[in-house]
């Protein structure tokens, strides 16, 4: 089977431009992504709305940076925490690179080395001079000016199968906020690994950015994305916008899921406190979660007819939840309940 593997990297910058919204790895058409066709992990069928997925890090290569395990590890914390389905566990085992020489013998993609090619995602630090054959294809990480790149290897329908995360050990890393940040390239080359690229380079690479409120394509340049291309400084928060990108890729499937606020691909009971929280407490503008409070796009959250569409979801079961079982309140009580704060609860709010 013809397989792809793509290298994204982070350069060294202090200026750049920076992009709204999400774009997906390898700058797929907006054709292309309307009809799915882009890089993603598959997601595990027998479970809805999960992906679930190990990683590993070589402790020789980072030994030299205090506090660099630790780091790293919260890099793929941060990304754990943008959906209850998404699952980054550490796998337990040394990390193996995706190297020809490496793949000879085993008996799959992921495991310890002699049974696989390490993790789902393994990180590593490297000399720039670091050369890998790797499925008959020769790659180079030898650019003085690249910190890290992403080593993400798909089959030929775009399914992501393994990644190798690669630092750049010419630079002086380092976790305190001095130097080269080390959370902060890792959660970028996480990103890649997930299937994310640059936002910022989208336009030149004939794709667009997409909203992560509604995914709608053709997004404006403004805000600063962690997913940009330029490293600028310590910048380890993930935004709406990484987080609307995997919630398109692997909850969404490519539609928002109106009335679930608890980000989980699911309308259910779980989401009625949230919800009541959004009606009564609205601040512009409206971030991720909240906009899927907004049925009719307006930027308004109102009792006609976001909280009527809410209340239809929860009883029809919406996103593919089970019928809706009551859990205090009763939707009657409810109803009442968010009356009474209407005027309160429906000023405008902006999504930009």
């Amino acid at each position: 089977m013809h397989r792809l593997f793509w290298m994204v990297s982070i350069v060294v910058s202090v200026v750049g431009t920076n992009a709204l919204g999400f774009t997906l790895l390898d700058f797929p058409a907006s054709v292309q992504v309307a009809s799915g066709s882009y890089s993603k992990w598959d997601l595990d069928s027998t479970v809805p709305n999960l992906l679930s997925l190990s990683y590993s890090i070589d402790p020789t290569s980072f030994q030299s940076v205090s506090g660099a395990m630790a780091g790293i590890d919260s890099a793929f914390v941060s990304w754990a925490a943008t959906t209850p389905g998404l699952t980054l566990t550490p796998a337990g085992y040394d990390p193996v690179f995706n190297t020809d020489a490496n793949l000879v013998g085993t008996t799959g993609f992921e495991g310890p080395a002699g049974v696989g090619l390490g993790a789902n995602v393994d990180v590593f630090m490297v000399p720039s001079a670091y050369t890998a054959n790797f499925l008959g294809e020769h790659f180079e990480f030898n650019n003085p000016t690249v910190l890290a790149s992403a080593f993400v290897h798909t089959f030929g329908n775009g399914e992501i199968n393994t990644v190798d995360l690669y630092l750049n050990d010419s630079f002086t890393w380092a976790t305190n906020g001095s130097n080269f940040d080390i959370e902060t390239v890792v959660v970028h080359e996480i990103g890649h690994g997930l299937g994310l690229d640059h936002p910022d380079q989208a336009a030149a690479n004939g794709a667009e950015n997409y909203s992560p409120y509604t995914y709608d394509p053709g997004h404006p340049v403004s805000g600063v994305e962690t997913l940009n291309s330029l490293y600028t400084g310590v910048n380890r928060a993930l935004t709406d916008d990484e987080i609307g990108g995997i919630l398109f890729m692997y909850i969404d499937e490519g539609t928002v899921t109106k009335g679930d606020l608890t980000l989980d691909g699911l309308v259910t009971s779980n989401d009625l406190q949230p919800f009541i929280n959004t009606f009564f407490n609205q601040s512009a503008p409206l971030n991720l979660t909240e906009g899927r409070a907004d049925f009719n796009d307006d930027d308004l959250i109102t009792f006609n007819p976001d909280l009527q569409g809410f209340l239809n979801a929860l009883g029809g079961g919406g996103g593919g939840s089970q019928p809706f079982a009551v859990v205090a309140p009763e939707p009657g009580s409810l109803v009442c309940l968010l009356i009474g704060g209407l005027f309160l609860a429906s000023r405008p709010r902006r999504n930009s």
